[in-house]
Parts: C-alpha cells; sequence; structure tokens
C-alpha cells in the first residue's frame, strides 16, 4: 500500500483503493473496536434475558431468536456509541489527513487555521456541526426504529 497521497476513482479503482485502503483503517480503527465492544457486551447481556429463555422453551431455532430478539435489543447501545463516536472521527480526519498527505475537509480546516482564514473556519465549523447534527438524527431514527421497546405504547 502507498504511504502517502491520492489517486481518483477515473484513474482505475484498483489504485484508487490501494491508496484509500491505509487512511480508511486508519481513521476506522478506534471507532470499530468501540463499536464492536459495546455490540458484544449488550448482546451477551441480551442472551441473559429471560425472553430469550422463553423464545428457547418455545422452540424457536437460535437463528430465529439471535435476529429477532437479541439482535435488535442488542443494537441500540452499538448504535448509540457509533453516534458519539463520529464527531471524534470528523476531528480525527484532520490528523489522517495530514499523515497520509490527502487533501480533504479535515486538511483544509487545518490550513485555513493556520493561515487565520477567518470565514473559512467559520465555514468548516458549520458544515461539521451539521454532519454531527445529522449523523445523530439518522442514529436517532434507526434507533427509533429498530430497538423493540420504542416500538411500545406508553
Amino acid at each position: 500500500f502507498p504511504s502517502a497521497g491520492y489517486v481518483e476513482p477515473g484513474q482505475g479503482i484498483g489504485p484508487w483503493l490501494a491508496h484509500i485502503t491505509l487512511p480508511a483503517v486508519a481513521l476506522s480503527l478506534d471507532a470499530v473496536a468501540d463499536v464492536a465492544r459495546q455490540l458484544r457486551s449488550s448482546l451477551v447481556a441480551a442472551y441473559r434475558e429471560n425472553y430469550v429463555t422463553g423464545a428457547l422453551v418455545r422452540g424457536l431455532s437460535p437463528r430465529r431468536i439471535f435476529f429477532t430478539h437479541v439482535l435488535r435489543n442488542g443494537l441500540g447501545p452499538a448504535l448509540a456509541t457509533l453516534g458519539l463516536k463520529f464527531p471524534s472521527l470528523v476531528g480525527a480526519s484532520v490528523v489522517t489527513e495530514w499523515i497520509f498527505g490527502l487533501q480533504g475537509f479535515g486538511r483544509f480546516a487545518n490550513d485555513s487555521a493556520q493561515s487565520g482564514d477567518v470565514p473559512a473556519v467559520q465555514g468548516v465549523l458549520v458544515v461539521s456541526i451539521v454532519l454531527v447534527v445529522a449523523f445523530n438524527l439518522v442514529v436517532n431514527l434507526v434507533l427509533a426504529r429498530v430497538t423493540p421497546a420504542s416500538q411500545r405504547g406508553v
């Protein structure tokens, strides 16, 4: 894998993937580890609930129990963790783009801040805030759709 630079997707999908793989792995490794840890712990806790025992007693298949009961109840905390990690991904893009020599949103923010370009920095902040709010809105909508507790009447 090349350690720096960027190739447009129009120049070939292979070279583009080779140039973007290391930055993507470096940027997402922390978030993936936290989400996986949260998902595992919530799935273990969901398997210990009484409704899983009841489903086993009724004779449901392990696959159906996992997808219908356990995963739906265990997915909520993992999605919430993903929503909390998104702002750090936006902030870490500055460092990742600098290390791998990429031109992007983080590099633009860094260059604008260092040159004292106040309108550009304000624009970066507004776009970052909109991205974080929009991503959290999507996460909350998915949580409301997926988790069974949110679908029950009060």
